[in-house]
């Protein structure tokens, strides 16, 4: 797999113009494919789920905060549309966003499209009266409206749980009722631990006392968890809970039951699936339903020093499907990395898509990984070249969701303060390659490297047919960017030639790259 992608990397940058590669920024959203918000009037926004919309548009939730109030006292919960170019669509809500709250916690907030149009934000909110985190949903109308006929004022909080408590997927049924599975915290002599539930709540936004205990049912896990981390409707209104064992050696487990929270013992030898991974605690990250009823599960590896993570796929008997990658796990891309990839989706090519961050010498970097339909890592998003793009404007990952062109919506923030606080940002990514030279390429020859090989510096000649930005990267074989010599720096027309300091790399093939006007040229350089 290694030479494949070295292989098809190295096709890939000494194409004499790459332009809209898959992997890189999309140029034509935002500012060079990134939006950022960061609101003017006093609060800061953290966004934590985004969902495609039609024609390009997109919306997404999250936290709103006021800080002259008190972080502590005043989060809220917001929904923000935006247009397909990127810019907030000042037509929905107050121009552009919906606040409902306060809340209290950032642990959970994610958005359902409902076939009426109206938009359901889920996960948990801040009861203040008894002072718990509860199960939550608030329901908007098209227009970003607060729909006040839906539970108490356009909310609903499930007071029922004993204790905290958080919704993690929905499904909103014919009749408008609402089918809604999470976890609620329980605790015993040995301390806290979360169970699964299945909530049942009318049209109305009222819990359906026909369904268990005032429409909740909670399911025995048979093992305690120390956090459910996944939880889907899955197909024949049946649901998958994965779940987090507290014992340091325990196996991945997930549990299957019908939609009235009865273990389905008819699946998976008696309802419950347990797979070892490894020789730590494997556990739950996220689950995704494929078309073809497959579930893929980001699986997270705990040991005593560290915790990495991996993408698997199961199929609907429980078995892990040993097409899938590596006999069902796909090799770490990466040796010296710590991936902790937290996210996953599955685009309408049957790639699965699994994002987070790894860490390795030099910091940490938000990646996005790639794996083909066999579970292979795919060359054009094998993560590496992610920290050229995404990795410069984004601190964290909180959602991906897929375009129906197929492009990639991130959501995220950046750690880089701004007036004390971060701020929220979207990029826009390819997913076709695309190796054709525009028409309105800004390179009138192709860029030079001299002399080659090269010890401490080296000259680069190249020429423009207009004055621009220009960005010069220097990226290692597996498309890793090692070195930036120039940032959206200011050239004139015509021929330029710039002196690159090489001292520090180690010896080795990289790949000089010049990115202009929405155009990109690479040449190769050996360092000696």
């Amino acid at each position: 797999m290694k030479c494949i992608t070295l292989i098809l990397a190295i096709l890939l940058f000494t194409s004499a113009l790459a332009y809209g590669q898959a992997g890189y920024l999309d140029k034509t959203f935002g500012d060079g494919g990134v939006v950022k918000v960061a609101y003017s009037n006093g609060k800061q926004i953290y966004p934590l789920d985004i969902i495609a919309l039609d024609s390009g548009k997109f919306m997404h939730t999250g936290w709103m905060i006021d800080p002259a109030k008190g972080v502590n006292a005043y989060i809220y919960i917001y929904v923000m549309k935006h247009l397909s170019d990127g810019r907030i669509d000042s037509s929905f809500g107050d121009h552009g966003y919906r606040l409902f709250g306060p809340a209290y916690s950032l642990t959970k907030a994610r958005l359902f499209l409902c076939p009426d149009g109206g938009v359901l934000v889920y996960g948990d909110r801040w009861c203040d009266s008894i002072r718990l985190l509860k199960p939550s949903i608030v329901r908007f109308t098209v227009d970003g409206n607060i729909d006040s006929s839906f539970g108490d004022n356009g909310g609903y909080l499930n007071i029922y749980t004993p204790d905290e408590g958080y919704f993690e997927d929905l499904k909103v049924n014919a009749d408008g009722s609402i089918l809604a599975v999470g976890a609620e915290q329980s605790s015993d002599n040995t301390g806290a631990y979360y169970v699964p539930t299945i909530t049942r709540i009318t049209s109305s936004g009222k819990n359906d006392v026909s369904f268990g205990d005032n429409g909740r049912k909670t399911i025995d896990s048979e093992n305690k968890s120390g956090y459910m981390y996944g939880a889907i409707l899955y197909k024949d209104q049946k649901v998958i809970f994965g779940c987090s064992p507290l014992l340091q050696t325990s196996p991945l487990q997930m549990v299957m039951t019908d939609s009235d929270g009865n273990i389905d013992s008819s699946q998976w030898g008696g309802g419950r699936l347990r797979e070892k991974l490894s020789d730590a605690r494997d556990f739950v990250l996220a689950l995704k339903e494929s078309a073809e009823g497959a579930i893929v599960c980001a699986v997270g590896i705990a040991t005593n020093d560290r915790t990495i993570s991996v993408v698997t796929r199961f199929l609907s008997n429980g078995e892990i499907d040993e097409s899938f990658g590596n006999f069902g796990i796909p090799l770490l891309p990466y040796d010296n990395y710590l991936p902790y990839l937290y996210l996953i989706n599955i685009d309408s090519n049957k790639n699965t898509l699994h994002a987070g961050f790894i860490d390795d010498s030099s910091g940490r970097f938000s990646v996005i990984m790639r794996y083909n339909e066999d579970g292979k890592l795919d060359s054009l998003y094998d993560g590496s070249r992610m920290n050229a793009g995404l990795s410069k404007y984004v601190s964290q990952i909180n959602s991906i969701a897929v375009q129906s062109d197929g492009k990639y919506l991130v959501a995220g923030s950046n750690n880089t303060r701004n007036g004390g606080w971060w701020y929220a940002v979207f990029c826009r990514l390819n997913n076709k390659p695309t190796l054709n030279v525009p028409s309105n390429t800004i390179f009138s020859n192709p860029i030079t490297v001299h002399p080659t090989p090269s010890t401490d510096n080296c000259t680069v000649t190249y020429t423009l047919t207009a004055s621009s930005q220009c960005t010069i990267t220097l990226r290692d074989e597996s498309g890793r960017e090692v070195r930036t010599f120039a940032q959206d720096e200011y050239r004139t027309s015509g021929e330029h030639k710039e002196e690159l300091d090489l001292r520090g790399l180690a010896s080795g093939v990289y790949f000089l790259q010049i990115e202009s006007n929405g155009s990109i040229q690479t040449a190769k350089l050996i360092k000696q």
